[in-house]
């Protein structure tokens, strides 16, 4: 699944992609899902953000839980984990935040705060 590139001048954009489920009563899910391996590893999942031409920004990558409009529903959260160890002595998965790196300048920060 792709968009297509666009090249003709410096004023042209490239093409959005966009995966959208269906509305009904209860809203449709949209799953990435890297596939199990049968005899090797696993497949990954990986979002990464478009690195921006001189001077300009990159892109960036954004995850936010569902918003909600009535006063008395929930909104979504957002969980991250490592993954899960079910068998054996194997350990679960690290999770690692980490602002990042610049040769000329400060690094990133990594910002933690409660609503």
């Amino acid at each position: 699944l792709s968009a297509g590139d666009s090249q003709a001048d410096a004023a042209s954009v490239g093409g959005d992609v966009t995966i959208t489920s269906g509305a009904g009563a209860a809203g449709g899910d949209v799953r990435l899902v890297g596939a199990n391996g049968v005899s090797g590893a696993g497949g990954s999942l990986a979002f990464t953000a478009g690195e921006g031409a001189a001077g300009f920004a990159s892109g960036s990558v954004q995850i936010v839980g569902g918003s909600s409009t009535a006063a008395t529903s929930a909104t979504g959260s957002v969980s991250v984990s490592g993954g899960n160890a079910r068998a054996g002595s194997v350990d679960g998965g690290k999770l690692s935040i980490a602002g990042g790196s610049s040769v000329g300048g400060a690094g990133g920060s990594v910002e933690v705060a409660h609503g």
